[in-house]
């Protein structure tokens, strides 16, 4: 399952309000030890939710995610003190009642909040919709190519003043580009010396 899917966030919102309905928990162990069920009863909505916050911060939307990541800490501290609560011997009951309406306001918010993020376009990264150039391969060099640009630039080379820049230009190339030809046909005529005293 997409952690960060729009039916994830859906489950995580069924899941605050299946966990705000059994608030508060009360368990024990098998020695009879109590345990903090109501923080651990968020366990699986605060996993999902981390990898939202990622996701968001990951494709520009920061400041939803640290909204979310806000939201839920609170909730989570929250459900720690009425695990306090439940973990002394005989909890106050005004205590529990005031920590389980603050936990049913901040669950409430909570599930505004990725109610509308899941109708908001927080999903796509910046750019998606948006045909991107993809790099394939190098554009092929092709040395006959080359060697006649070389030929032309010294055959008008000086000749009424013509400078390299104004040649390019004539040629409809940078000259970064043909320095980079002059480069390759240099490498070339090398390589082809060495190769024939060999």
């Amino acid at each position: 399952m997409d952690l960060c899917s729009q039916e994830t966030v859906a489950a995580v919102i069924e899941g605050l309000q299946e966990w705000l309905r059994l608030v508060p928990q009360r368990s024990t162990d098998c020695r009879g030890v109590p345990e903090p069920a109501n923080k651990w009863g968020l366990g699986a909505e605060r996993c999902v939710l981390r990898a939202l916050h990622s996701h968001l911060v990951a494709v520009g939307q920061p400041l939803i995610a640290a909204r979310i990541r806000s939201e839920m800490a609170d909730l989570l501290q929250t459900a720690e003190s009425l695990d306090e609560c439940h973990l002394e011997g005989d909890p106050d009951p005004h205590a529990v009642r005031r920590l389980v309406a603050s936990a049913r306001i901040q669950t409430k918010a909570l599930i505004k909040l990725l109610s509308a993020i899941r109708t908001a376009p927080v999903y796509a990264a910046p750019g998606d919709g948006v045909p991107r150039r993809r790099r394939g391969h190098p554009r092929r060099q092709d040395p006959a190519q080359d060697r006649r640009l070389v030929e032309e630039w010294h055959q008008v080379r000086g000749r009424a003043g013509m400078t390299r820049k104004e040649f390019c230009a004539a040629k409809g190339i940078t000259l970064q580009a043909f320095i980079r030809v002059q480069d390759r046909v240099r490498k070339q005529t090398a390589q082809e010396s060495m190769s024939s005293r060999a």
